[in-house]
């Protein structure tokens, strides 16, 4: 009876209620990917429309994650617990709501489905001064270079799957990026891993990953000022921002410093457009 008590004692934490499924696409796909003649009303603008609201008609599309990026997540009982975001998938649209100066043209909305991973170090290394240097507030070299699969000291401990709404404000000069999640889950949790660690996803899901999408970016320049310049598989717009917990500024005087950035993959309207740069 001892040994039965402590099994259930020892498997309480691991037993995690996750979802095992993952969906096979864009949760959105349907509304925004069917065939040109299909029977449906797409929330794309007409070409009739795609004028009167340059600059962002160009925008609209799908878009991708530019490139993988990693952050460390503090706030765990023990260090060594990793963030590496893997993938978005991404529709813009225009938005016919005009911007704050009152211009159309201007907003643009995005949906990501995202799809990312935990990792932790079985070492548990101090994060910093190994892999962050917290005088100058920026990564070592050997953080930078460190691929999570390829090295055996690091081990996937779940796949988080997030929804996340943005709003994209487009000037002559910047873009602004603000947003808010639609929430998030675990799946593919390795529960031998969560238990041996300590890892307490539940909390990292709702406060730490909560405040990372949450974090303030700064304004991009515009390099697209003139939209025909986007190009489908090359165009990148990329934000530079920094990621703390709440009003924490995580012990080193500041936060941890990320770039995400999206990728045109498929442009909605290709054709030429007739806004000017101003």
């Amino acid at each position: 009876v001892g040994a039965l008590l402590g099994y259930f004692l020892l498997d309480r934490r691991a037993d995690l209620p996750v979802v095992q499924a993952q969906p096979t696409g864009h949760p959105l796909s349907p509304f925004f990917d069917q065939d040109f003649d299909a029977a449906f009303n797409s929330p794309y603008l007409k070409e009739s429309e795609v004028q009167h609201y340059c600059p962002c008609s160009a925008y609209e599309g799908r878009w991708s994650l530019s490139e993988e990026y990693k952050l460390p997540l503090p706030g765990n009982r023990k260090p060594g617990v990793y963030y590496l975001a893997k993938s978005a998938d991404v529709r813009m649209k225009c938005s016919k709501l005009p911007s704050a100066g009152g211009q159309r043209g201007r907003t643009l909305s995005a949906y990501e489905y995202l799809v990312n991973e935990i990792w932790v170090d079985t070492e548990q290394t101090p994060w910093s001064p190994k892999y962050f240097d917290k005088d100058n507030k920026v990564y070592t070299p050997e953080f930078e270079a460190l691929v999570f699969e390829d090295n055996p000291q690091f081990r996937k401990v779940a796949t988080i799957i997030s929804f996340f709404i943005d709003q994209f404000e487009i000037t002559p000069e910047f873009i602004y990026r603000r947003g808010e999640p639609c929430g998030r889950y675990a799946t593919d949790v390795d529960k031998a891993l969560v238990e041996e660690y300590e890892i307490d996803l539940k909390h990292i899901l709702k406060n730490v990953l909560g405040d990372l999408t949450n974090t303030n970016c700064e304004a991009t320049p515009n390099i697209f000022c003139d939209p025909n310049e986007l190009r489908e598989k090359e165009s990148v717009i990329s934000f530079d921002c920094r990621y703390t917990i709440r009003t924490e500024n995580l012990g080193i005087g500041g936060g941890y410093p990320y770039r995400k950035g999206y990728r045109l993959e498929e442009q909605s309207y290709k054709d030429n457009l007739t806004c000017e740069c101003e």
